[in-house]
Order: structure tokens, then sequence, then C-alpha cells
């Protein structure tokens, strides 16, 4: 079970973190609404709009990476975003919360 988020803003560098289920909880909801495919190119790119790390207890378990609206790193993998771009502004309401 996910205890703790903590999410870095990569255009200021601001660094939020909540442990209220019911905030990860929407911010999880949100990013499930996502359709993903593993992108072939695999190269790092430069620059992100989001860093969300998870943890359970003190553990970090997952990173994800919100490259952009069209592309999201899960654990080092990057994937494009499909059927629908990611809606920024619902996450960054959702940061703007914690």
């Amino acid at each position: 079970m996910i205890s703790k988020v903590s999410v870095r803003n990569g255009l200021n560098g601001e660094l939020s973190t909540t442990d209220d289920r019911v905030k990860i909880t929407g911010l999880i909801n949100h990013l499930d609404r996502y359709s993903l495919e593993k992108m072939d190119n695999q190269e790092t790119l430069g620059g992100y709009r989001y860093t969300i790390d998870f943890y359970t207890g003190s553990n970090k378990i997952s990173r994800i990476v919100i490259v952009d609206s069209k592309i999201m790193q899960v654990d080092e993998v990057y994937y494009d975003v499909i059927d629908f771009p990611i809606e920024l502004e619902t996450i960054d309401e959702h940061v703007d919360s914690l």
C-alpha cells in the first residue's frame, strides 16, 4: 500500500509531499486514466514536468516521470501516452493540493 507521495516540479524545482490517503488516491486514479505504449526509442530525454515518487513506509517503490503531455516514464521505461494527452492542468491541481 502506498503511504506517501513526493512530487518534484521540473519547472521550478519545488518538492511537495503528502501522506494523505485521499490525495494519494486522487492522484493515482487520475494517472490510471492514461493508456501507455512502450516507446521503441529508450534514449534519455532531457527535462520533465513532474517526477512522482511513491513510497511504502520509507521505501521508494516506484517513480513516474511526466515528461510532457504525451510522454511518461515509469520506473525508467519511456511510454507514449495514447488515446488522449495528459491533462497537465489537472496534474498541477493535484500537486498544488499536496
